[in-house]
């Protein structure tokens, strides 16, 4: 039986009852009126008679919550369920990510809702790091590489470390699987040779365009196929664009070499036009994709794209567009300019975490982007 009392100078009741183990014990209700602490008393006196004889589960914790909240508040006790929070979260990325980036994020959470079956639709405090796991080894058996796997984690972590921001979870399942171990890949570079070539076997003019602003600003290549004029400043001889994958707003000098090459080309005075317009828009990805179509220009060339396989999982090619990126840093390297300057350029972040850079001046990224010589 409960029972509620009141102790010297302390203005709320306290519940007496007999806990799970069988123990008489005396809590505070935090209640100052008597009818309301007994409610929660004979509450608590049902959960732990309950519990005591094994019949406790999620749904009856729950009911007995709410009967203590409905008794002395108008509040009823809700918690989110791992879709609708997952969902929640993710309608709010469609705004702040990229859209491709917005795609990949949905595919991780719609394979990881299938992964926990029944359990998607259920509270989201019941989602353990053996979910996790479980998302984790799928992802294995289909053979993805380390790198995604990782990539995958780090989509998942991010509305878990929300429920628990929001109190909603106490601690964040995904922090506590180990993250699988990625094997050094490193990409080779061009020489400025091999840029000629690529160059001369370029099938179009809009290809030529996009090798051309691969090497001389290090932008990736779907960040190239879909410059538009606006982005082009030949007046003050600067191009500005923000960078699709990592949503970095760029300011690149632009080469003397490359400045003169923009001017010959028709369309500059057409603001939204695209530099490459049968190039822009698509996808760098799959069969069809802009990568395998610099793949197809590299065999053109003679170049052999050195294809490896990555991570033990899948072929990589040491060659590729994204290489452009590390020539342009490894010409500037070679010219003897710093890090740092070379970092604001390519638009790199610190391998360890996000620097801040420092105000460099124009002049001085000018000076570093004209060492990348004519090809």
């Amino acid at each position: 039986m409960a029972s509620v009392h009141r102790r010297k100078k302390s203005r709320y009741w306290y519940a007496s009852f007999t806990d799970a183990d069988g123990r008489r014990v005396q809590v505070s209700t935090k209640q100052t009126e008597k009818s309301k602490a007994l409610r929660v008393a004979l509450a608590w006196k049902e959960a732990s008679d309950k519990a005591r004889q094994g019949y406790l589960n999620e749904a009856q914790c729950q009911k007995i919550l709410n009967s203590i909240l409905g008794s002395v508040t108008d509040e009823v006790f809700r918690t989110a369920t791992t879709r609708s929070h997952l969902e929640e979260w993710l309608e709010g990325a469609r705004s702040d990510k990229s859209h491709r980036t917005y795609l990949k994020y949905k595919q991780v959470i719609r394979t990881f809702l299938e992964i926990i079956g029944a359990k998607s639709d259920k509270p989201i405090t019941g989602i353990t790091a053996t979910d996790i796991e479980r998302f984790k080894r799928h992802r294995e058996k289909q053979k993805r590489a380390p790198k995604t796997i990782l990539s995958d984690l780090k989509a998942l972590n991010a509305p878990f470390n929300k429920a628990k921001r929001q109190g909603i979870i106490s601690s964040n399942p995904v922090e506590a699987v180990d993250r699988p171990k990625q094997i050094p890949f490193k990409r080779d570079t061009f020489t400025v040779a091999q840029v000629t070539l690529l160059l001369e076997k370029a099938p179009t003019e809009d290809w030529e365009t996009v090798i051309m602003l691969g090497l001389y600003t290090g932008a990736r290549l779907r960040d190239c196929a879909n410059m538009r004029w606006d982005n082009v400043n030949l007046a003050d001889k600067k191009l500005s664009f923000t960078a699709s994958k990592t949503r970095q707003s760029m300011e690149i000098p632009l080469n003397k070499i490359l400045a003169d090459y923009l001017e010959s080309l028709k369309g500059f005075d057409q603001p939204e036009e695209y530099l490459c317009p049968p190039l822009a828009g698509k996808d760098s990805g799959g069969a069809t994709g802009l990568s395998q179509s610099f793949k197809q220009i590299m065999v053109s060339a003679g170049i052999d794209p050195n294809t490896k396989v990555r991570d033990g999982v899948r072929p990589t090619s040491t060659l590729s567009f994204h290489s452009l990126r590390h020539t342009a840093n490894s010409l500037m390297a070679n010219a003897n300019i710093p890090e740092e300057v070379r970092r604001r350029l390519i638009g790199h972040s610190d391998s360890k975490t996000h620097q801040i850079y420092t105000h460099l001046e124009q002049q001085t990224l000018r000076e570093a982007i004209e060492t990348i010589p004519p090809v």
